[in-house]
């Protein structure tokens, strides 16, 4: 895998000069970042130019009530769903008993269309961590997934991961990626953005789906305005 920096860009970390006389060879996947050291996301994961007028195949919001005609809810064990008039949204819980859950899906599902990507963006808001323990059990995720395929950021009451989820070999298999191991920044502080990224505030999370059999999928967050990525997954 190699990078290929904006010239502007100091790339004393990748251990080598980038000049116009000497440039990357282009190999394999090749990243193009900008002069904030963010990946390039003005291009889709095709490397196509993003436009400004894209094609909506999905928008759901809950400003007046639940959108019940685009959402299914699934609770069991004290688990619920209730709609928030005055901020306009879904809170979701969970009790502290084994098997509790609160599940929301879309009742319509997004085929992948070849050669165009796909761009999914989420707003959500996490329980605190210390208002439960990993001992409890509790996971909370949001994403692009359903039982058997899929990827999602999750916090498991100990830390944050990027998860894939997959069922190529015929068995549901989640391959996670923990926060500290994620490629492009971190979201710690220490990366490029210097942004350190908190759940239990509103964020925004986005994903740029490219799949054909194989493909690549880029996952981040947008914070004050500008798309910033957290880890790029490849494979199956």
């Amino acid at each position: 895998m190699t990078y290929l920096y904006n010239k502007n860009v100091n790339v004393q970390n990748a251990n080598v000069i980038v000049s116009e006389s000497n440039p990357l060879p282009v190999t394999a996947i090749t990243k193009i970042y900008n002069n904030n050291g963010n990946l390039d996301t003005t291009k889709d994961a095709f490397g196509k130019a993003r436009v400004v007028e894209p094609y909506t195949l999905f928008d759901s919001s809950f400003i007046y009530a639940d959108d019940s005609r685009n959402w299914n809810s699934n609770t069991a064990i004290g688990g619920d769903a209730t709609f928030v008039a005055n901020e306009s949204h879904i809170a979701m819980s969970a009790n502290g008993t084994i098997g509790s859950k609160c599940i929301r899906e879309t009742k319509k599902t997004f085929k992948y269309q070849p050669g165009k990507s796909l761009l999914t963006m989420s707003s959500f808001q996490m329980a605190p961590v210390n208002a439960y323990s990993a001992n409890t059990g509790l996971r909370q995720r949001v994403g692009y997934f359903d039982g058997d395929n899929g990827i999602y950021l999750e916090h498991d009451g100990i830390g944050l991961y990027l998860v894939k989820r997959s069922k190529v070999t015929g068995t549901v298999v989640e391959t996670r990626i923990p926060q500290q191991q994620w490629s492009e920044d971190k979201l710690d502080g220490t990366g490029y953005s210097r942004k350190t990224i908190n759940i239990t505030k509103a964020q925004i999370f986005w994903m740029d789906i490219e799949w054909l059999g194989v493909g690549t999928v880029r996952a981040g967050f947008v914070i004050d305005g500008v798309i910033y990525t957290a880890h790029i997954v490849t494979g199956k």
